[in-house]
């Protein structure tokens, strides 16, 4: 038995005969549930060409008949008749896994649980009906695939229906149906259909129905019907089944066969040729990128415009999200005491419409004083991004910073991409400019601790350089003089790569620098780690496999407590779909610091670090999302140094929109955390704030605080100082309200 042969197999109904089991066909010989491999050709229905009318098939209404087959040639099918009257009929056949050979229902079953048994069903079939009616009922739009012809619009194969029955005969869930369908052409095509088999299955019903209105004359003919069993397991991970790799001469064991980058499933699903190397080089849809770019961006290889926003993906930042323009309050920044009355004050960062951009100051000690001062951006930002940065200017406040890329054209009249960041004073409105080559995408900014040296900290500039075969760049610029600093870069290795600001792994007491990414060879996921102050040095690699979705690589707390800031993978489990964070050392890559999991069933999740909650010194983490398994809105916190240790799960029932989650330090002066979900109660139609108080004995308290219907969208939450000098901290609102107006709203704590 070959290693393939361990692997995941599938039920196939394939198009044409090969060759034609018999009521003691033995397709399991060592009883593992899994199909041998030479049988991946066997067919299971008997006498599937009706060449023996009658054998095994139950016939009702419809007969068999000697007609012209496929070939051209005279052949029994079954058929209705050709009269100028009503026929209406079927055929069916059971067959048995245990007379297939699957005797031993343990093993199949195991197999089955898995979901790794899959049917794909089908036949020849000849009938009269028009295709302009047969697309008007969206009869041709099938997920299973069929051959058939048809010659007017009346006469037609009514259905080919599957069932899976259980060991008393009884239907396991719903039957799978390929439904009515026609051509208008005479010819013989194809109609074939896949479902997966349930646990529990011992037996498959096959079953064919032909409908003739009496109006034609003409013969409806069904000829061939196939159940093969082929193997779709993928032991190379390239999203082609190993009988497709077979098919396509590709190496079942290579995830690229070719070496062009492009994973052999890619290639075939888009129409490339998995067997020539060259065509990774060529633009199949002539945006500008090449076919293994496309593939490295996650673009459609035969989409010029992938996300369909007007944008061609080489003139698009993000190529794979639609370019809108944001509107509305961007972002509230905390910029100081501006004015001075010891109380701290912020900026309302928005746009409008057109996507101008502006930034008001609010007092904290005043919040509905009609703001004083406002800055303004002239650019028009793709994906604008607003930063705090230390004060540039010289008058003691920080200032913001509003980043995106712009568009402008080059001496051949293309549009190209340039990536700025531009600064102002929030009080006087004084500008920096930072800017970057053009030929950037994917572009965002991160702020770095001091890297430069200078104790201030710095501007980091992420992306992939188009010209350099989109390699993953990231360069850095002194955040108080905007002069430029190190460059750090990679080839092009990774999907959807990230930088981030490392912990000191070599102890020359500057945090190192890291990117992480899957591997566009393999999958597995790998974090580099170099030096910051030598960008060519690489320090270390963390590797993981490939078991996960959605993975992020993710800051945490000092787990194991070496003064060293700890790192982990948050993904979801491709096996069980539980949520897991691979904890590791911050400047150890060996090994493991405990692996975090949360149950099945969550999504759109997030990580955090929160307060220390059970004093042991180490901040906690803390899981927030939707459980779908239980329609509830849940924060679960775990401790930092124990991931065993659940310290809180805290749960809304499933009557909110528009969600998001919150941790409120401190509120009530007595350094512990609140938890919180803001959102829109679609009961009441209006915006609420649901808190849990945490006490130092883990035990919460929850209440509400209800923001009314004015909101256009869920207002920005921000912690005011204690203003009265009760311990305790208020909680600031802001957003627009549906005429587009300012709204602020402060509330004290509930608590």
């Amino acid at each position: 038995m070959k290693l393939y042969k361990k692997i995941i197999k599938s039920l196939f109904f394939a198009t044409f005969l090969s060759q034609s089991a018999n009521a003691n066909t033995d397709i399991d010989l060592n009883k593992d549930g899994l199909v041998d491999e030479e049988h991946y050709a066997t067919n299971l229905l008997l006498n599937a060409d009706f060449t023996q009318s009658g054998d095994s098939w139950e016939v009702s209404g419809i007969e068999f008949h000697s007609l012209e087959s496929r070939s051209g040639a005279d052949s029994t099918m079954l058929a209705s008749t050709n009269s100028h009257r009503v026929s209406e009929g079927s055929a069916t056949q059971v067959i048995t896994l245990a007379d297939a050979g699957f005797s031993d229902t343990e093993s199949l079953d195991t197999v089955l649980s898995g979901n790794h048994m899959k049917v794909v069903f089908g036949a020849w079939h000849a009938t009269s009906n028009s295709l302009d009616t047969v697309l008007s009922g969206n009869h041709m739009k099938v997920v299973f695939g069929a051959w058939h012809a048809t010659s007017n619009m009346n006469n037609t194969l009514t259905e080919i229906t599957l069932t899976f029955l259980d060991e008393d005969g009884a239907a396991i869930g719903i039957p799978e149906v390929l439904s009515k369908a026609g051509t208008l052409d005479y010819e013989w095509q194809r109609r074939e259909g896949e479902a997966v088999i349930p646990t529990g299955t011992r037996a498959i019903s096959y079953k064919v129905q032909l409908y003739e209105p009496g109006t034609t004359g003409i013969w409806n003919r069904v000829d061939d019907a196939f159940i093969y069993i082929h193997d779709i397991s993928d032991p190379d991970n390239d999203g082609l089944g190993y009988t497709a790799e077979i098919n396509e001469g590709t190496d079942p064991n290579d995830p690229d066969t070719d070496n062009d980058g492009i994973p052999d499933g890619i290639e075939y699903l888009n129409g490339l040729n998995p067997l020539n190397r060259r065509d990774g080089d060529l633009d199949q849809d002539e945006d500008g990128f090449s076919n293994f770019e496309e593939f490295s961006l996650g673009t459609d290889i035969n989409a010029s415009d992938t996300d369909s926003d007007g944008l061609p993906d080489s003139s698009d930042n993000l190529p794979t999200q639609p370019n809108v323009i944001v509107t509305g309050i961007i972002d509230v920044v905390e910029i100081g005491d501006v004015d001075n009355d010891a109380i701290n004050d912020y900026a309302v960062v928005e746009s409008d419409e057109e996507g101008t951009i502006t930034a008001a100051v609010v007092f904290g000690g005043d919040i509905y004083l009609p703001p004083e001062k406002s800055v303004r951006w002239a650019n028009k930002y793709q994906t604008p991004h607003v930063i705090v940065l230390d004060d540039m200017t010289g008058n003691g406040v920080p200032d913001i910073g509003v980043f995106g890329v712009i568009e402008q054209q080059d001496e051949l009249n293309n549009t190209t991409l340039k990536p700025r960041l531009e600064v102002k004073d929030p009080v006087n409105g004084d500008t920096i400019r930072f800017n970057w080559p053009a030929n950037w995408i994917e572009v965002s900014v991160i702020q770095l601790d001091d890297v430069t040296g200078n104790g201030h900290k710095d501007i980091g500039l992420q992306g992939r350089f188009i010209n350099g075969g989109l390699r993953p760049q990231l360069v850095v610029k002194d955040g108080l003089t905007g002069e430029n600093g190190a460059t750090y870069s990679f080839p092009n290795l990774f999907s959807a790569p990230q930088w981030h600001q490392h912990s000191d792994m070599n102890g020359d007491d500057v945090s190192d620098i890291s990117i992480s990414g899957q591997l566009l060879k393999n999958g597995k996921t790998q974090v580099k780690v170099v030096n910051a102050k030598v960008p060519g040095d690489l320090i270390a690699s963390y590797n993981f496999p490939n078991k996960w979705n959605n993975v992020s690589w993710n800051k945490l707390a000092d787990v194991n407590g070496d003064a060293v800031v700890d790192w982990g993978l948050l993904g979801q489990n491709k096996e069980d779909g539980r949520v897991q964070l691979f904890t590791k050392s911050g400047n150890e890559v060996r090994g493991s610091l405990g692996i975090y999991a949360w149950p099945e069933g969550m999504q759109d999740v997030e990580i955090g670090v929160t307060p220390d909650l059970n004093f042991d010194g180490v901040e906690e983490l803390m899981l927030s999302g939707f459980r779908a398994d239980v329609q509830r809105h849940q924060i679960s916190v775990k401790s930092g140094s124990n991931r065993s240790d659940q310290l809180l799960r805290l749960t809304w029932a499933d009557n909110y929109s528009e969600v998001s989650y919150h941790v409120l330090s401190n509120i009530n002066g007595d350094n512990m955390a609140s938890f919180a979900l803001l959102g829109r109660d679609d009961r009441a139609n209006q915006y609420v704030l649901s808190i849990a108080q945490v006490d130092s004995a883990l035990s919460s308290e929850t209440t509400q605080i209800n923001l009314g219907t004015s909101w256009s969208k869920p207002p920005i939450i921000k912690l005011l100082d204690d203003d009265n000098n009760d311990g305790m901290k208020e909680l600031l609102f802001i957003g627009k309200d549906s005429s587009n107006e300012l709204m602020l709203r402060k509330v004290s704590s509930p608590f």
